[in-house]
């Protein structure tokens, strides 16, 4: 069953886009009332981050810290970080379990290749950490994950070019 999520990537509202009643000026004022865009000041940067964790991400819908994700609320009270939840490491990290997913998201059997490779087992750790996080999101549903997550499952298995694709909408040509 699918749940709605209300505001979910909602634009942040910025100067231009209030009426005068909601910034209480006049035909008379020349004062312009200025929102920042928290978004675009997100770029480049980590003074978003709550966690300590996070890692400068290369777009704006990438840059968002575990502390601001409400599913992970109740799963953090009392911890720094998703990543240093104790679950966190066995659910998304552990090679054995990440193992099990790959051949769960493959359709025919036999089909894990020895070794896994890093991408593999880095889609296995998101996904993993989406149901974690979200429980069931239905199919074509995507959600970004945090940054310092990502930074975790990078570390633990990085990509030998360096080279990460980041979020992609379900709707986003792959």
């Amino acid at each position: 069953m699918e749940t709605i999520r209300p505001y979910n990537f909602e634009p942040v509202r910025n100067a231009r886009d209030m009426s005068e009643s909601d910034s209480g000026g006049s035909d008379d004022d020349d004062q312009t009332l200025h929102v920042p865009d928290t978004r675009t000041e997100r770029l480049e940067n980590t003074d978003w981050c709550t966690c300590g964790l996070c890692i400068v991400m290369p777009s704006i819908t990438e840059c968002i810290c575990c502390k601001e994700v409400d599913a992970l609320s109740w799963r953090l009270h009392g911890v720094r970080c998703a990543t240093a939840h104790d679950s966190f490491h066995t659910v998304c990290l552990h090679y054995e379990v990440l193992r099990t997913a790959v051949g769960v998201m493959n359709v025919s059997p036999g089909s894990i290749t020895e070794p896994l490779t890093a991408r593999l087992l880095r889609l296995a750790a998101y996904r993993q950490f989406t149901h974690w996080a979200h429980e069931m999101l239905g199919r074509g549903v995507r959600i970004v994950i945090p940054s310092c997550v990502v930074s975790a499952e990078r570390r633990a298995f990085p990509e030998e070019s360096g080279h990460y694709v980041g979020f992609r909408d379900a709707n986003d040509s792959q």
